[in-house]
């Protein structure tokens, strides 16, 4: 099984799947009676955002074997597909595809395909024009196609009043250090930079320059914590290598998917954000804490 880890995660999902009973979407009754679908424009309504950072939900999992959403109303709900256009549909981006649209489905909803486009060195065009083909013949066409790319100015707004906050901090310790470091709880010295001097290696980054290439932003949390990956996570690295498949060489420093999703959730209006077991409850708290920088600022 060494040789084959997805195959061995997926049987024992499988495993875990048939000790429960079937899921079943009509087990629910959605609230809110026959009300219609909001207009495109309430898809960016930021009231809609609460439910993606967890407003009112429970402090576990939500998924559940009789098929509800908390807090979902008829017409109201609005899910996303965010798949990286880094390779051909397989069969986990059909699952989750699948389960987005069901649930759009279900309560009238809205479907968003997304594509997480923050990694040119892997991305291709052909890719995302084969997953909105793929997704079709699953049945599934969505009610709006967007880019991640698409928000790229306000992130990188949103990136530098982090950094002027004091909340992120720009490091260019050398990979494997950073490593040893995280793994063993050790605070970076690039964490008591100044603010400018982390606005200034932040201008590097944004202008893919050599200095700027050795750095990235990280999210100042705390280097303690048990679960590492919540130990100053990094939120933006620089990248020059190969261009952008939409943008070109327009942007020189990308976003990680764990910065950027739940901040375009809720600039979108995405009212539920699917996701499976393994990503447990740390990148649910990346979320929640990526969603905060819109409430900050």
């Amino acid at each position: 099984m060494q040789k084959l880890p997805s195959t061995y995660r997926w049987a024992l999902h499988i495993h875990a799947l048939q000790r429960q009973r079937p899921f079943a979407f009509s087990a629910h009754k959605p609230q809110g009676g026959n009300n219609k679908p909001g207009s495109a424009a309430q898809m960016n309504n930021k009231n809609n955002a609460s439910s993606s950072t967890g407003g009112g939900a429970k402090g576990k999992d939500e998924a559940n074997i009789e098929g509800k959403l908390p807090n979902a109303v008829m017409g109201k709900v609005c899910t996303r597909f965010p798949p990286e256009p880094s390779g051909y549909m397989h069969i986990g981006h059909a699952k989750a595809a699948l389960l987005n649209n069901a649930y759009a489905r279900m309560y009238e909803g809205k479907l968003i395909i997304r594509f997480d486009d923050t990694n040119p060195s892997k991305e291709k065009q052909e890719f995302e024009d084969t997953i909105l083909e793929d997704s079709k013949s699953l049945g599934i066409v969505p009610d709006f196609v967007s880019h991640t790319s698409d928000y790229f100015p306000k992130l990188q707004e949103l990136m530098e009043k982090l950094l002027k906050n004091g909340d992120a901090y720009v490091d260019d310790t050398p990979v494997e250090k950073m490593r040893d470091e995280r793994d063993n709880g050790v605070e970076s010295a690039c964490r008591k930079f100044s603010v400018e001097k982390n606005l200034e290696l932040w201008k590097e980054m944004l202008a893919g320059t050599k200095t700027g290439l050795t750095c990235c932003v990280r999210g100042k949390m705390n280097m303690k914590d048990p679960v590492k990956c919540l130990r100053d996570p990094v939120f933006y690295r620089c990248k020059t290598d190969v261009p952008h498949h939409r943008h070109g060489t327009k942007y020189k420093a990308y976003p990680t998917y764990d910065f950027a999703c739940p901040i375009v959730d809720a600039i979108e209006g995405v009212s539920h954000s699917l996701r499976t077991i393994e990503y447990g409850i740390a990148r649910r708290f990346l979320s929640s804490s990526s969603c905060k920088v819109l409430v900050l600022y």
